[in-house]
């Protein structure tokens, strides 16, 4: 089932509590919508939570006892609207465990755990078809957060909530305890699975509360947005040793040492702060959600979690990655980004048009899906229908249809259902297969507007790599409008930058394969140093472009092409053509003491 993020778990997740106010506004409009309440009642029942903030009843149970809605209703359409499955007994061919199956599960489990299990109307009803490790639970009340909690006590690897009519449920309860009550224990046999760690729950609270790790994470992810970080690394180092690590102009950097708590607390609390995440899971790959508030601004972060080995025995280390999401309102307008005027030309020419594939390429962090959500955000207008593709989604646009991929609604499945949709102009995700090259490539030949990244280091080699997954030199020539290809170049600090001597501005020179014209005299070259106003000598960074519009000469050069086109001959004919590659410009920034010699190694030498 999706999660449609509004603060109800999607069956199978664990969701912490982060305050719901705009979602229980969406739901309400949905019970106007389809005739429950009025919309007076609706804003009413909104005035009213607003005015007794110390009442801690959920929407729903104020919507029922102080308005009068039936359980049924409301029920009902929870269902409907987080797209939990209702199970209707009395339908003849509905699937259900033996009433007497039920009870030998119910009796497998503590007695205060099923006395919790019945106090929130959670009960077993069937293994899903074809898979026996899979247990379909039922509740007349999927909104309830304890549900999704209480079902990892069943011995299933996997589970699903489904809805079920509140008398219905209430006459299955009577019919699984009468059976429970008449049949003697015995063993319950459930499917093979690590045995489960009863106190680590306990544990794990404990060492949050103790090490306050709610508040030291919350700190961090404000830390993260003050000092201008992109992503946040969360690493275990020993049992007890947990590195905090910040990317700051593309460079890893040690935050913050957590060393007052075991490393799997650090992971429970951190999955504890958002939405979709498992805190009990520590042997599979996760994905989730945090949203925090910063000066009365919603800021997003998604997460992933892998499993690590662990030198320490009996110690199940993970590894987070923290990514910090942009609103649209961070998206600088393409004139700001940075761009010479060539490139800003070529690429405004090209989303005139209306038609083609424009690609932004680079490596890893260098911008570019700035760059193409910058283009995207310029073209919004209500007569436009911009569709995007992507996973993760980066930005939130206004105005734009961001398509939300899920387990069942796959990257390329989703793709191949765009015509379907019909798209002025489409965005997807980064070029990263032959599936995604060759439908973004029939969408721009048969006039759709498509935007798109993909990693190559530079814009010709884009080309190749295009050619490369489609193998069709003449579907890149016909669909390509424009390329263009940025890096982020570190500057050094003024205030400590340290200048090279003559001998090592030559030796630099000679790495970099820079010539110096006859008669010029040789720049004056500098390195990285370190002080306290920069960041391990660099203070800022600076985008470097270069681009090319789809000429009919460079158009016959690619289609023209056998299966791998020529790099020289395809850069000799863009160059013709006006492009200033990047490692120029790179250089020129080193002449010109702007950066270092060895920040431009790794990228265009």
């Amino acid at each position: 089932m999706e999660n449609k993020e509004q603060g109800i778990a999607a069956p199978g997740s664990r969701m912490a509590n982060t305050g719901a106010t705009p979602v229980l506004a969406s739901f309400l409009e949905h019970l106007v919508k389809n005739q429950v309440i009025t919309k007076d009642q609706a804003i009413q029942a909104t005035e009213w939570k607003r005015q007794n903030e110390t009442d801690k009843r959920p929407l729903l149970e104020v919507l029922k006892d102080e308005f009068g809605v039936s359980a049924d209703q409301l029920g009902q359409h929870v269902a409907q609207y987080y797209a939990f499955r209702t199970i209707e007994p009395r339908e003849r061919h509905v699937r259900r465990l033996l009433v007497a199956d039920a009870g030998k599960i119910l009796r497998a489990l503590p007695d205060a755990t099923l006395q919790l299990v019945i106090k929130h109307k959670l009960l077993p009803f069937d293994l899903a078809e074809n898979q026996p490790d899979k247990l379909v639970l039922i509740t007349p009340n999927p909104a309830d957060r304890e549900i999704h909690e209480l079902a990892r006590v069943f011995p299933y690897k996997k589970f699903e909530i489904c809805y079920m009519r509140e008398s219905d449920w209430s006459d299955y309860l009577q019919k699984v305890l009468a059976e429970r009550e008449k049949t003697t224990a015995e063993p319950v046999v459930v499917p093979p699975d690590e045995a489960v760690e009863s106190d680590f729950e306990s544990l794990m609270e404990r060492e949050v509360a103790r090490a306050q790790l709610h508040a030291q994470l919350g700190a961090v992810l404000e830390d993260a947005i003050r000092g201008g970080a992109t992503e946040i690394h969360v690493a275990p180092r020993a049992a007890r040793k947990t590195e905090i690590l910040f990317r700051i102009e593309g460079r890893l950097a040690v935050w913050h040492t957590i060393d007052n708590a075991r490393c799997e607390a650090v992971l429970y609390a951190l999955k504890g702060l958002g939405a979709s995440m498992d805190r009990f899971e520590r042997l599979a790959a996760q994905q989730g959600v945090i949203m925090r508030s910063l000066n009365n601004r919603t800021l997003r972060f998604t997460v992933s979690i892998l499993p690590l080995h662990a030198r320490e025995q009996g110690v199940r280390a993970e590894s987070a990655v923290i990514h910090v999401m942009r609103e649209a309102e961070g998206i600088p307008p393409l004139d700001r980004l940075g761009m010479d005027d060539h490139t800003l030309s070529i690429l405004n020419d090209s989303l005139a048009s209306m038609r083609g594939l424009i690609v932004a390429a680079g490596p890893a962090r260098s911008g570019k899906t700035t760059t193409i959500a910058s283009a995207l955000r310029s073209l919004i207008k209500p007569t436009l229908n911009i569709v995007t593709v992507e996973e993760p989604v980066e930005f939130l646009l206004d105005g734009v249809r961001q398509v939300k991929l899920n387990p069942r609604l796959g990257f390329l499945d989703a793709i191949d259902l765009l015509t379907d949709h019909d798209p002025d102009v489409v965005m997807l995700g980064e070029i990263r297969s032959p599936e995604v090259a060759n439908i973004a490539l029939r969408l721009a030949n048969i006039g759709h507007l498509v935007l798109s990244t993909i990693a190559a280091r530079d814009a010709t080699s884009a080309v190749m790599k295009l050619i490369d997954m489609t193998h069709s030199p003449l579907l890149v020539g016909e669909g390509v409008r424009a390329v263009l290809a940025q890096q982020a170049v570190r500057l050094v600090c003024d205030r400590c930058k340290k200048p090279l001597s003559v001998s090592a501005t030559q030796q630099a020179l000679g790495r970099l394969r820079f010539e110096l014209p006859d008669g010029e005299r040789t720049p004056q070259l500098f390195r990285a140093a370190g002080c306290i106003d920069c960041l391990a000598g660099y203070r800022g960074h600076e985008l470097l472009f270069e681009a090319f519009s789809a000429s009919p000469a460079i158009r016959e050069i690619i289609a023209g092409a056998a299966e791998r086109i020529d790099y020289r001959t395809l850069s000799a004919a863009l160059h013709s053509e006006g492009l200033v590659s990047l490692r120029q410009k790179a250089l020129d920034m080193v002449c010109r003491g702007v950066t270092s010699v060895d920040e431009l190694l790794p990228f265009v030498v």
